[in-house]
């Protein structure tokens, strides 16, 4: 019998360290994701946001109240 992988997403967490980016950086470690921290609004600002948090997962940006509840939904849908 063969088992299907399922592969990881490519997370990236933008951030400049306030509050908010921490509250995202905290569920992260929480989550069962590996995920990639990139510090600095330049890299925001290059992805077309003027704020902080941007959560890219994949090719897709999410701010923070989206990121909050896709995170917040994969932890609710991965309870063992």
């Amino acid at each position: 019998m063969e088992t299907e992988t399922v592969q990881q997403p490519v997370i990236t967490l933008y951030t400049t360290g306030c509050p908010q980016c921490k509250v995202l950086e905290k569920k992260l470690y929480a989550s069962k994701f590996s995920f990639n921290i990139i510090p600095g609004a330049e890299d925001i600002r290059a992805l077309g946001f003027l704020s902080a948090p941007i959560l890219k997962v994949d090719d897709k940006c999410m701010t923070f109240k989206e990121a909050c509840d896709f995170l917040d939904g994969e932890m609710i849908n991965n309870v063992d």
